[in-house]
């Protein structure tokens, strides 16, 4: 179409536009939260890890209830992440204890 009879979509992130760049962005970014937990990966932080690493699964559907599941998803990530960090720091608390109990 010429550029003067271009429709502007109503929804907040176009299928052809930004639902690409979206999903170019979750691909990125899951590449690097699942080596960032294999590389902290312990017993202890087994099943938060596969809590965070799942999460992305459930970004569903197109356009604006894609963008909805996008948006939900990655707060809960975060918060993941966060009980993620917390269950490490109790690791290093607990060895930190240990080493000065047993010095």
């Amino acid at each position: 179409m010429p550029p003067c009879h271009r429709r502007s979509r109503p929804t907040e992130l176009p299928v052809a536009g930004n639902g690409r760049r979206m999903e170019r962005h979750l691909a990125q970014s899951y590449a690097a939260l699942a080596s960032d937990l294999s590389n902290k990966l312990t017993a202890e932080r087994l099943d938060a890890s596969i809590a965070l690493a799942s999460a992305p699964a459930e970004i569903r559907g197109f356009g604006p209830v894609k963008a909805l599941a996008y948006r939900e998803t990655m707060v809960r990530m975060a918060t993941l992440r966060a009980a993620l960090d917390e269950v490490g720091k109790t690791i290093v608390s607990r060895a930190d204890n240990t080493d000065r109990q047993v010095a």
